[in-house]
């Protein structure tokens, strides 16, 4: 298995956030792209299961050589679309991420996530094209080079055809059932598509959460399932 960080974020983080240049694109066009290459250079006849969490579920599709991913693993995935929140937590959310996020990151060059305890400190540009989205179509409806990198990632989204497991999580904040619908919009072609939902109680758990699948309660329970349903899904293909 291969986990890397994106760029400006964990181990491939500068000394210093302010000023670092990353984007979404350099996300899924560099760093995906790098990932995938090394794997196929260094076993060239392995197959392939690209595994890719939040906003990442649609980076590792919008990755240029994707087609290289025999299958794909979409956990809590979401386009970050604030109409989509999970109603109980919508309005904070939408006050956090689109209101206080954009202020802080005009201050200090990048969103200081950590300090909320709330991931990894996020790059600037990529926080501040986060809390840009603000409409239901994520796709640009201009056109010229400062969008065409978005509809490329998009265009490769939307040609790739392989098999994918669409993992939910029931308490999930950021990923409601709208959610999983306008992220899979972007993925026509994914096919077979097995969807499946954990609970906090599947993980024997008061709550989950967005990152609950990651976290050691959570994740030592779930894993093993999800394994399960991977190894089954591979199976019947």
């Amino acid at each position: 298995m291969l986990l890397y960080d994106y760029r400006g974020i964990g181990l491939s983080r500068p000394k210093a956030l302010r000023g670092f240049r990353a984007t979404v694109e350099d996300w899924a066009e560099y760093d995906c792209t790098g990932a995938i290459a090394w794997l196929r250079e260094r076993f060239p006849p392995a197959q392939i299961v690209g595994i890719a969490h939040s906003i990442g579920a649609l980076l590792v599709g919008g990755a240029r050589n994707a087609t290289h991913q025999a299958q794909l693993v979409l956990i809590g995935g979401h386009t970050a679309y604030c109409g989509d929140y999970g109603e109980r937590y919508r309005l904070p959310m939408t006050l956090l991420w689109h209101g206080l996020m954009p202020a802080v990151t005009h201050v200090l060059g990048y969103f200081p996530a950590s300090r909320l305890r709330l991931g990894d400190d996020i790059p600037g540009g990529v926080a501040l094209q986060w809390a840009a989205r603000r409409l239901p179509e994520l796709r640009p409806a201009g056109t010229g080079p400062e969008y065409e990198r978005t509809h490329q990632l998009l265009d490769r989204c939307a040609l790739l055809q392989r098999p994918a497991l669409l993992i939910s999580i029931s308490d999930d904040a950021f990923t409601g059932p709208a959610g999983t619908t306008r992220l899979l919009s972007y993925y026509p072609r994914l096919f077979p598509l097995k969807q499946v939902v954990f609970t906090p109680a599947d993980a024997g758990a008061r709550r989950l959460g967005h990152f609950g699948f990651f976290r050691r309660a959570g994740g030592s329970v779930l894993w093993p399932r999800f394994l399960g349903l991977l190894e089954s899904q591979a199976s019947s293909g």
